[in-house]
């Protein structure tokens, strides 16, 4: 690619230290482009291990609650109390 840069600026009489300079900045664009790249697919990653894992909690917490709220109904259905600080049921 820089060679054909600095051809067609050589064919548009671009001198040649300014046929360097262009080639240079097309460098500098594109070398920017690729670590602009990488970076939006490193963080993108990066989001997307944080989104699973909070999905994880979250059906955890939600596994925890319905395992209690059943608890409780079993021990009310037994007739019993529920003692919130040991978390047992007391008849």
């Amino acid at each position: 690619m820089l060679a054909l840069i600095a051809r067609l600026a050589a064919t548009l009489g671009v001198p040649r230290w300014g046929a360097g300079a262009i080639t240079a900045m097309a460098t500098i664009i594109a070398a920017g482009g690729l670590l602009w790249g990488l970076y939006a697919a490193i963080k993108g990653r990066g989001a997307d291990e944080v989104r699973i894992e909070i999905e994880r909690k979250d059906h955890e917490a939600g596994s925890a609650a319905s395992e209690a709220r059943d608890r409780l109904r079993r021990c009310l259905e037994r007739g019993g109390l529920p003692d919130e600080r040991t978390g047992q049921c007391d008849r």
